[in-house]
């Protein structure tokens, strides 16, 4: 199995390079959220890093754990257990019709940043992955997590930040882990650094997996020579509609 893992800190951009790896015919996850993250794969991420001790937007302390072998055989027997935990989750991104990942059609891959944190207990079961890097400016992915965590207090708190997060709150099915930093713009910076530095870190000893880099601004300025280079890496058939998918390629927030 081949999957296609975008990688790349959260508000990098990934959720429309997902989008146009979907409009590509890469199969992306059936039942996903607003940015195109398939809900099983945010549980089984979110979960994996909780159990070590880590979020989303606090990731180091689940890399100082799996330097333990013993920790990262956990993990690894904790990710494998996750379709039979949570068959409901699995199925939905599986699609209808489809009981196993082998039903899957040729090109098919998930996108959820917190993978960037887990991608070697990933790979351990998907070794011949191949790995899609999104990389932003990391002042525009900081102002973007600052802008959301505003958005998200303003819908869930009033605007007022709390002076204790709930440990979980369910939002649209699945879990979020709450905490200050993204509501301080440094930390929301410092939030980027970290994952710049995880995805470094694990491609640097990962050197068997092909990795394609892909910059938000190029592909912003440079749609069509962009698709081309995500169609050569995917192996991808020229069926798709590349007018249709340049015109998915809008500034985000």
């Amino acid at each position: 199995m081949k999957p296609i893992i975008v990688i790349g800190c959260h508000r990098s951009g990934t959720g429309l390079l997902s989008n146009i790896l979907h409009h590509m015919g890469v199969w992306m996850g059936g039942e996903q959220d607003s940015n195109f993250e398939p809900y099983y794969f945010i549980l089984a991420n979110e979960r994996l890093l909780f159990h070590f001790g880590a979020t989303w937007d606090n990731p180091l302390p689940f890399m100082e754990r799996m330097k333990s072998r013993e920790n990262f055989q956990l993990a690894a027997d904790l990710l494998y257990n996750y379709p039979y935990q949570h068959r409901d989750f699995f199925d939905d991104f599986l699609g209808e019709g489809r009981t196993t990942i082998k039903q899957l059609p040729k090109h098919w891959g998930w996108k959820e940043p917190r993978t960037t944190v887990t991608l070697p207990l990933w790979l351990q079961y998907f070794p011949e992955a191949k790995i899609i890097y999104m990389q932003r400016d990391g002042n525009k992915v900081a102002d973007s997590i600052f802008k959301r965590h505003q958005e998200i207090l303003h819908i869930h708190y009033d605007g007022k930040v709390p002076a204790e997060y709930p440990l979980t709150k369910l939002i649209h099915a699945h879990y979020v882990i709450h905490s200050h930093r993204p509501a301080n713009r440094e930390e929301a910076y410092k939030i980027w650094q970290e994952y710049e530095q995880i995805a470094e870190h694990w491609l640097q000893r990962l050197p068997n997996n092909p990795c394609l880099r892909v910059r938000y601004e190029d592909l912003l300025k440079a749609p069509n020579e962009t698709i081309d280079q995500l169609a050569n890496f995917c192996e991808l058939e020229p069926t798709f509609d590349k007018q249709k998918i340049i015109g998915l390629v809008k500034p985000g927030a």
